[in-house]
């Protein structure tokens, strides 16, 4: 499996197993496999279901999302100005986890046109060769100054 580039890709994993969970309890409340006491509020076998929907709905959007997302950074490998830019601050997501890795943000600086801009990177799983002060190629898009792709 790829390990995902940007946070919302890993929410939209959580968020297409939660909604088929609720989905699947509701109709086990229908069938009378998982029952609810009689104080319950409301129907689980109907409201269980919309909650599930509702949550891969959510899934799906912030998969498409991450899909713009992981395009546009193609785009910008290909198409992007190419810039210097030096790293800042290299910061580990320790709750952030994906199996036994986690991944982590690259800060960095660069100069483009006479100024200067403080971004940081995608997700990153492996910077093993990157330190404080190193120097990283970024690609900018030219149009949208806070659209870059910092290739590690």
């Amino acid at each position: 499996m790829k390990m995902p580039n940007f946070m919302i890709q890993i929410y939209s994993y959580i968020f297409m197993i939660i909604g088929p969970a609720f989905i699947i309890m509701g109709y086990l409340n229908k069938i009378g496999v998982l029952p609810t006491t009689r104080h319950s509020k409301g129907n689980p076998s109907v409201v269980f279901p919309l909650v599930g929907i509702g949550l891969l709905i959510i899934g799906l959007l912030f998969l498409l999302i991450a899909f713009y997302k992981e395009k546009r950074f193609r785009k910008l490998q290909s198409t992007g100005i190419k810039v210097s830019a030096t790293v800042t601050k290299i910061k580990k997501l320790p709750y952030t986890k994906l199996g036994n890795k986690s991944p982590y943000v690259i800060y960095f600086a660069y100069e483009y046109s006479g100024d200067s801009y403080n971004r940081k990177s995608h997700l990153l799983w492996d910077i093993s060769h990157i330190s404080e002060g190193d120097t990283i190629t970024v690609y900018l898009d030219e149009y949208n100054k806070n659209c870059c792709y910092a290739a590690v």
